[in-house]
């Protein structure tokens, strides 16, 4: 098994949450999302992790080493595309020889099952592994352009072809390479686009252009849903809950209304517990097996 890095990007301005707090710090569960994503990382075995964040949000970073002591924190100033940002970060990956997976801190629920099908990819001896879902309104998101099962392109909405748009592959933006790849190829991204940004998403035609071979792996589209605005923030908290009580029950937990059960990112509960209606877990709880 090769060696594992994230690259967590988090220097968004988050102006559509209208808060004085940094969006990335906006909990779910009782948890910044920043710390759901680190934590992520942490139980995908990550030797590394690095944290890109904005020059006009320096809380996050000292949210970061609170959250992960091993972090290692960069900022993006002036913001300028996420493979920019990807650059920002590079610093925390000297002499990293490895798997790199780049994660969003405003998308909390990915799975580390979902990251390990992706790293596995790359063991297996694909160059470039993006995560793709299939919303159920695509209009508005890049397409990933496949070819006998290899993914040879992304295409953004506003360039794609009518044929390019029935595409129902999306891109969630969650890519994972191999370390060479990484450095080789991103130094090579320009910023020739209408907004001129650089893209991470141009690693792409980058990686295929010379002959390399990238993939896509497939979430649901509930998995990589990203935060920009407080209603897709409840939205998140009600998927990491829905998703919390299951796992709880198929412990070997008692819910008796699982709908009005809320759990806290760290609640434990122990075998054969029972939980009656209307219970709210602040953090820090642990209820013993067989409790009531």
């Amino acid at each position: 098994m090769t060696d594992i890095a994230t690259v967590v990007l988090a220097a968004g301005h988050g102006t559509r949450m209208r808060s004085a707090l940094p969006k990335v710090l906006h909990e779910v569960a009782g948890l910044p999302m920043l710390g759901h994503v680190l934590g992520t990382a942490e139980g995908l075995g990550a030797s590394r992790r690095v944290v890109v964040i904005g020059a006009q949000a320096l809380e996050v970073g000292e949210a970061a080493r609170a959250l992960a002591p091993d972090a290692s924190v960069h900022v993006q100033d002036p913001p300028r595309g996420t493979a920019d940002a990807v650059t920002a970060g590079m610093a925390g990956l000297e002499g990293f020889e490895g798997t790199v997976v780049v994660l969003y801190a405003d998308t909390p629920l990915v799975t580390g099952e979902t990251l390990g099908e992706m790293t596995a990819a790359i063991e297996d001896g694909a160059d470039l592994c993006v995560l793709g879902f299939e919303p159920d309104d695509p209009r508005l998101y890049g397409r990933l352009i496949t070819e006998d099962g290899r993914l040879v392109a992304i295409v953004e909405a506003r360039e794609a072809t009518p044929d390019q748009l029935a595409v129902r592959l999306c891109n969630s933006g969650v890519m994972a390479m191999s370390s060479g790849v990484l450095r080789e190829h991103l130094p090579k991204v320009t910023d020739d686009n209408a907004k001129g940004e650089f893209y991470l998403t141009d690693l792409v035609g980058l990686v295929v252009g010379a002959g390399g071979r990238a993939v896509t792996v497939t979430a649901d589209a509930d998995e990589v849903l990203g935060v920009d605005d407080r209603t897709q923030l409840s939205r998140a908290e009600t998927l990491w809950q829905d998703r919390a009580r299951r796992e709880a029950q198929l412990s070997g937990a008692t819910l008796r209304d699982p709908a009005t059960t809320y759990l806290s990112h760290d609640t434990r509960l122990g075998q054969d517990v029972t939980v009656g209606q209307g219970v709210v877990f602040g953090p820090g709880v642990a209820v013993e097996a067989g409790a009531t």
